[in-house]
């Protein structure tokens, strides 16, 4: 497109308004940090942290490493770091 100015300063296309004010927040803000807590917190804590199953998790993890199947190479194709940074184990 084409937006050259006549020689009064006018543009070839209509300049369109501003788009209107959203509305206010519906809650209002002296409520707002309570609301968004309260929000993040469901969201984050949608249920309850069984520790036993996260030690059991942890535990299983640290034997696999110290068994040495962590020390397996990464194929090519699952490796997304940038080229040329990489070194071998």
């Amino acid at each position: 497109m084409d937006a050259r100015q006549d020689a009064d300063g006018t543009g070839r296309f209509p300049v369109l308004p501003a788009p209107p004010i959203p509305p206010a927040l519906p809650v209002p803000p002296e409520r707002l940090p309570d609301a968004l807590d309260v929000l993040l917190t469901t969201a984050v804590r949608a249920h309850a942290v069984d520790r036993a199953a996260e030690a059991r998790a942890v535990a299983a993890y640290r034997t696999a490493r110290d068994q040495g199947a962590h020390a397996l190479r990464t194929r090519r194709r699952d490796d997304w770091r940038p080229p040329g940074g990489v070194r071998p184990r």
